[in-house]
């Protein structure tokens, strides 16, 4: 499996397992002197924290992550959770740099977490588990603006300004695998905001 499989794979496991409510590919961090330039394999987001995995394919692209600057200075890495990803064996745990956890995927390409945690922001500061990191929020910030900038460029911004409460209250009762689908049909003006139930038509008895 190649490492952009293994990114998408990762995105995708991510979106399904953790509590955040989406997740990105490889997004390029701001430069200096906005951010560190910091661009994670994946990061997820959700209510007050978040969760970055970095995919690794060797040893020696391992090793190498460590001389990251970022990684050398934690507190200006992103992810309140960070988690390597890789091939069962590959990275062993005594090895895992401090506060990071481990996901390996299996001969037959599932992926299981092995080490470490994905919570949320209120059970981590209650527990005071080891996995939480501070995150650089400047650099989460120019990494949530390049995200919003493809959207603003694909222009669908529209569907973000569209939203209201009779639409998000429409778009949870779908569920979270149609919410970009019904968020495109409303842009659109094929969703109604309040959905109705079909009548039934009675058939008049013939005298």
């Amino acid at each position: 499996m190649t490492h952009s499989e293994l990114v998408k794979k990762a995105r995708l496991w991510l979106e399904s397992k953790s509590r955040c409510r989406f997740a990105f590919e490889e997004l390029p961090g701001l430069g200096k002197p906005f951010t560190t330039g910091e661009s994670p394999d994946v990061i997820g987001f959700g209510q007050g924290f978040s969760i970055v995995l970095e995919i690794k394919t060797s040893k020696q692209d391992f090793k190498k992550d460590a001389e990251k600057p970022f990684r050398e200075k934690p507190e200006t890495g992103v992810g309140n959770y960070r988690l390597f990803v890789c091939a069962e064996g590959l990275i062993p745990k005594e090895e895992l740099p401090k506060g990071w956890g481990l996901i390996e995927v299996t001969k037959r390409g599932a992926l299981k977490l092995v080490h470490g945690e994905l919570g949320s922001c209120q059970n981590s500061r209650k527990r005071k588990t080891p996995f939480w990191f501070e995150s650089n929020l400047e650099a989460e910030r120019g990494l949530l603006f390049t995200a919003m900038s493809r959207v603003y460029y694909s222009g669908l911004l529209g569907v973000i300004n569209a939203w209201n409460s009779n639409t998000y209250s429409f778009m949870v009762n779908q569920g979270n695998a149609e919410l970009n689908s019904a968020g495109l049909a409303y842009q659109l003006g094929t969703v109604p905001e309040k959905t109705a139930k079909p009548r039934t038509q009675r058939r008049r008895k013939k005298k």
